[in-house]
């Protein structure tokens, strides 16, 4: 009696592995095509679509924080404006830093 009691929970077993081996195979179809197929080609039409709207809207910031700030980004000259911009040499700006820690 020992022994189909082993052989059946070896069968039991058995059945229950196979079971997690089947939810997991369905689960895991369920995850690769839970937003459908992708091509790699729209992906990468995406990216740059993406990346350029990106470029687009930080070159838009740069000319608003130019215009705000009267100092060109991109060439790095001041602009003439309300601000009156002069050039600091790195001994001075040390110091200055030095001073304010203190």
């Amino acid at each position: 009696m020992a022994i189909s009691r082993r052989a059946e929970v070896t069968c039991i077993r058995k059945q229950i592995k196979k079971k997690k081996r089947n939810n997991s195979r369905l689960n895991s179809k369920v995850r690769r095509s839970l937003f459908g197929q992708f091509s790699r080609s729209e992906i990468e039409e995406d990216i740059q679509k993406l990346c350029a709207e990106t470029q687009i809207i930080q070159r838009q910031e740069a000319k608003r924080l130019s215009l705000r700030l009267n100092f060109d980004l991109e060439t790095e000259t001041p602009m003439a404006g309300d601000f009156l911009w002069q050039r600091v040499n790195n001994k001075d700006e040390q110091e200055t830093t030095s001073r304010s820690f203190n």
